[in-house]
């Protein structure tokens, strides 16, 4: 399976050799153009390609223990709606919560043996609902080491310890938080979520401003039809459950 940078830089070379044919082809010279063309290309693949570097690089280190293990990509998963759409995503999730991950707490395994990677996370600021910010929230994702320890499958890069996201998160009928869908916050300093969103600009103001937004103005057509309340939930009691 390719990674990310390598499909970037397949994408860059193919590009490069089309370019080269069609030069040759044509024997002509498009100076001006081949620079936009060129420019366009990178604009297009590099900043992405240095993004995903990035996050592997740091998503790797929570299974730093594995380093042996492929790394086995699903099917994608098939939403009923846009998952970039915040305001449908948001009424599709029972919590949004901008948040650190402090420790990859190992892996959770269903009936039918399908891992779950579990996360201690800390609640930097709830943008819905009302998670404690007091202690850490567990969390769970689809993906992680498989129960023989013969690959790490996964849809996506799975949230990297020791980094700062936007997470959108449903609570299951069986009491746990599952992420539904993460945005990566970069650049944050010491976790300070209210500083970013007062500066205009800081890298991750508006991002973090249009899920604000998006939350207050959201969109509850894929709603859950039953609503579960965590037990990290500040409202959380013996009653909420029943």
């Amino acid at each position: 399976m390719k990674t990310y940078t390598e499909v970037a830089e397949a994408v860059l070379r193919i590009g490069a050799e089309r370019l080269a044919r069609n030069k040759r082809r044509r024997k002509r010279l498009f100076a001006a153009g081949g620079a936009l063309c060129i420019a366009a290309l990178a604009a297009a693949f590099l900043l992405p390609h240095i993004n995903y570097r990035q996050e592997n690089k740091i998503w790797a280190q929570s299974f730093a223990q594995y380093p042996e293990l492929p790394t086995q990509y699903e099917s994608a998963v098939v939403y009923e709606f846009n998952p970039d759409d915040k305001r449908l995503m948001s009424g599709a999730s029972d919590y949004v919560i901008a948040a650190h991950i402090a420790e990859t707490a190992g892996t959770a395994y269903d009936k039918h043996d399908t891992p779950y990677t579990v996360y201690l996370a800390q609640n930097l600021r709830n943008i819905k609902g009302s998670l404690t910010t007091q202690t850490p929230v567990e969390i769970r994702i689809y993906g992680g080491v498989t129960r023989d320890k013969s690959r790490i499958v996964c849809l996506l890069p799975l949230p990297a310890q020791g980094a700062d996201y936007v997470l959108y998160l449903t609570c299951a009928g069986d009491g746990n938080l599952y992420i539904n869908k993460t945005y990566a916050l970069y650049g944050m300093e010491n976790g300070n979520v209210e500083e970013a969103l007062a500066n205009a600009s800081h890298p991750m103001h508006a991002l973090l401003l249009e899920c604000v937004e998006a939350c207050e103005n959201e969109d509850t057509a894929f709603a859950p039809k039953v609503k579960n309340v965590s037990r990290y939930d500040t409202e959380f009691t013996e009653e909420t459950t029943e």
